[in-house]
């Protein structure tokens, strides 16, 4: 096995950062259509209105109020439980991706680092660590997909993120379409977002992912 699937614990404090990375952002995920998942906390709510700029101290102010008034650990313990379950699932598919995308450079990690979240759109991952956040639901179920599924996407948005996206400049929704046919290609009955367009997923149809840099280029080629 050449990679390895890791969960780490999410603690309060954890939750706190990436709770106000998902506020901090907000102007980003109303650009592109998103509807993140929030406390529903009037507090929360009133303070995700001014995102990006914020008055001072609310960060510290807020972090203590989420700490004992809003985290629960339960939800957390159910998730993890779930994911454990889920991540033998993600080997089989994950492994005939890299073993067809290796030639051109497709980036893996050694282990990826799985933590969970109440808060966000679906799941996002740090290309340059490969550490990787799902969203959860109170009874911790991941949302849009599955658990192995959601980590498969995000593990594929980690290994093209180099060698396709930066190099070839694609956007934000053709990197989602990318992913999505790529994700596709392995595993059976995959959901794929139509929102993000179809111009990229069609362009693919029936070629190769082992000639996906070249594939790549000819489509950017055709836009020109």
């Amino acid at each position: 096995m050449i990679f390895e699937l890791k969960i780490k614990p999410t603690s309060p404090e954890i939750e706190y950062s990436n709770l106000w990375n998902v506020i901090s952002r907000l102007p980003f995920y109303r650009e592109h259509g998103y509807y993140p998942i929030l406390p529903k906390d009037v507090r929360f709510m009133e303070v995700a209105v001014m995102s990006p700029s914020f008055p001072k101290g609310i960060k510290n102010k807020l972090s203590s109020i989420f700490s004992n008034e809003i985290y629960n650990p339960i939800s957390y313990n159910l998730g993890e439980n779930k994911l454990e379950n889920e991540i033998k699932n993600v080997y089989p598919a994950f492994s005939k991706i890299v073993s067809d995308c290796l030639n051109w450079g497709f980036k893996i990690f050694p282990t990826y680092e799985i933590s969970i979240t109440k808060y966000g759109v679906g799941g996002n991952c740090n290309e340059k660590t490969g550490s990787i956040l799902l969203v959860i639901d109170d009874v911790g179920d991941t949302l849009v997909r599955n658990a192995s599924t959601a980590l498969i996407h995000e593990m594929v948005h980690i290994g093209i993120g180099e060698e396709i996206v930066s190099k070839y400049k694609l956007s934000h929704d053709e990197t989602e379409q990318l992913v999505d046919w790529i994700c596709s290609l392995y595993i059976p009955d995959y959901w794929i977002n139509d929102r993000f367009g179809n111009t990229l997923k069609e362009y693919l149809k029936g070629k190769s992912v082992k000639n996906l840099p070249q594939n790549i280029e000819e489509y950017k080629q055709n836009l020109t």
